[in-house]
């Protein structure tokens, strides 16, 4: 099925889901709807995660209106569905989308999430430009103040060991409001659990709040857990094995506020098409283009413009991206020299706007492959220390203080402290013209070598080597199943004090008052020079060599 149409299909969800919105806004064909509908299956809407919330706040003169049930809202997980935008397979996702409330007559209200803190390593809350172009604002997990019970990834808390049962009391609840403020308006420091929204850095208005959910290292499904009987237990344990986000509008001064029912913000949720006609004829565009140029470069025999190089060129990036990764694979041609040559800012110009909803607060690393330059691909690298949260160890944050400290502090105040040098870490393997993933390891499911080190061997599945000499027949290895394949390091939400780490590397880059001289995104050795151990060495060779000796890359 069309990649492309999958992508419209999951991106109309997040914006004007159901079959309904879509006769409403005037929407013909049988195509989308055919895939809206088999989207729709990823979803969870039932009784427990969608149950109504109050419509009076105790203890306050507010007026909270539980509109989950109208809500447009999607949940993604990359198994489910052919995997789009680059995602790590291991991740789960949780879009939703709620109008822009800045008008004047607007601001007697405001939109909340109301979520229960889940049961994995890292979460975070980032608001989306129209579609998913930029970044509005985010919000990560330690910065969340709970309601009730505690956040288990702030510091001093305890960690996941003194998490107190989220069953049937729901005991571990944050609420995080949307804002829609200018930004010269907005109160620093922020208030407390308040993601920003309605207007972008320079002040333009967007047309539709987009926020995503995205959880990394699930944590096995608890043998006490309270698994609601209309809930898959599979499905449980990917939504952190807590109820999905609920969607609360409050009402702040009734005089002002531009709907007073349950009602009326549904209906103001319906009627608001505009948004959703421009992306449906955008992403239908998408599609066409998609269709013509992607089995083109798929199957292009490449010829003197080799894909990739030998040995790859890593580059740093706001995340993958598949219009850099198109010119990216060809490094060779008159066009990518051009561009390198006479725009010094193409860095910034085609990959830092990613259009795929990037985790801004990440680092990625990535290297076009090419199975024409050996049968394996194999490289070593020193995985950053994180946190076995599921193993009820606590986060490890230093001297840091995530809720006090703004998070592009000197990083150099940290070093030498004990603390967590990431959060998460994974590689993963994509068909960068499909935006799709092709599979990924994540850091726990790495086999570590005596010195430390791991190992990882990239081939097809014909060429797979039968053991490494080193760690046997059991090792890591990633399948190339495309013809230009693209490999990506993840480091989600580093310490400050990881200043070897490859998003430090982006921040220094950027900050730097050379940078629109330079593309220091893709300088390979200025990059491995800062990342040292942490940085990928690697050859291609055939499968012999690898079962023989790693392909001369130790220890063996």
């Amino acid at each position: 099925m069309k990649t492309y149409i999958r992508l419209a299909a999951v991106l109309f969800l997040v914006l004007y889901g159901l079959q309904t919105t879509a006769r409403s806004a005037g929407f013909e064909g049988s195509t989308l709807e055919t895939h809206q509908r088999k989207a729709t299956e990823s979803l969870l809407v039932n009784n427990h995660n969608r149950e109504s919330g109050r419509t009076v706040r105790a203890q306050t003169s507010q007026q909270a209106i539980d509109i989950t049930d109208c809500i447009l809202s999607t949940f993604y997980n990359p198994q489910d569905l052919e995997p789009l935008m680059y995602p790590d397979s291991n991740a789960r996702y949780f879009f939703i989308a709620v109008p822009v409330l800045s008008d004047p007559g607007k601001q007697g209200a405001h939109f909340e999430i109301e979520a229960d803190f889940p049961l994995v390593r890292y979460f975070s809350w980032t608001n989306y430009v129209n579609g998913g172009g930029g970044l509005l604002d985010v919000v990560m997990d330690n910065m969340l103040e709970a309601e009730t019970g505690i956040n288990p990834t702030q510091k001093g808390q305890g960690g996941f060991a003194e998490l107190a049962d989220s069953g049937e009391e729901q005991a571990n609840i944050y609420r995080l409001q949307i804002k829609d403020v200018l930004p010269d308006k907005r109160s620093s420091p922020r208030p407390q659990n308040t993601i920003w929204g309605g207007y972008e850095t320079d002040g333009t208005e967007v047309a539709i709040n987009i926020l995503g959910l995205r959880m990394y290292g699930l944590h096995p499904l608890q043998d006490n857990s309270r698994i609601p009987p209309d809930v898959d237990p599979v499905q449980w344990q990917d939504q952190g094995q807590v109820r999905l986000p609920r969607c609360i509008y409050v009402i702040d001064d009734a005089e002002q506020a531009p709907y007073r029912t349950k009602e009326e913000v549904c209906q103001a949720v319906l009627e608001n098409t505009r948004y959703a006609r421009i992306m449906h004829r955008f992403l239908n565009g998408l599609d066409r283009l998609h269709d013509r140029l992607a089995p083109r470069l798929e199957q292009s025999s490449r010829g003197g413009a080799r894909a990739g190089a030998n040995p790859p060129q890593w580059h740093i990036g706001g995340a993958p991206n598949m219009r850099k990764s198109i010119l990216s694979s060809y490094p060779d041609t008159v066009l990518l020299s051009a561009l390198q040559n006479w725009l010094p800012m193409y860095s910034r110009s085609l990959f830092l706007e990613s259009n795929y909803y990037p985790n801004w607060n990440s680092g990625y690393l990535s290297a076009v492959l090419n199975p024409d330059f050996g049968e394996v691909y194999v490289f070593r690298v020193k995985i950053p220390s994180f946190p076995l949260t599921d193993q009820g160890e606590e986060i490890a944050y230093g001297s840091w203080d995530p809720e006090s400290t703004p998070y592009e502090q000197d990083i150099h105040s940290y070093i030498g402290e004990e603390f967590h040098q990431v959060r998460y870490w994974s590689v993963c393997l994509y068909k960068p013209y499909l935006a799709a993933v092709s599979n990924c390891i994540r850091d726990i499911q790495l086999k570590v070598d005596p010195d430390g080190f791991v190992t990882v061997a990239v081939s097809s599945q014909e060429d797979r080597p039968l053991l490494d000499p080193v760690l046997g027949e059991e090792y890591n290895w990633l399948e190339w199943d495309t013809l230009i394949p693209t490999l990506a390091i993840r480091e989600i939400y580093p310490h400050p004090g990881f200043e070897q780490g490859c998003f430090w590397y982006k921040t220094a880059c950027e900050s730097d008052p050379s940078y629109e001289n330079r593309n220091c995104h893709y300088d390979s050795a200025a990059i491995k020079d800062v990342m040292g151990d942490f940085f990928p060495e690697g050859r291609y060779c055939s499968t012999e060599e690898f079962e023989k000796n790693r392909c001369g890359i130790g220890p063996w």
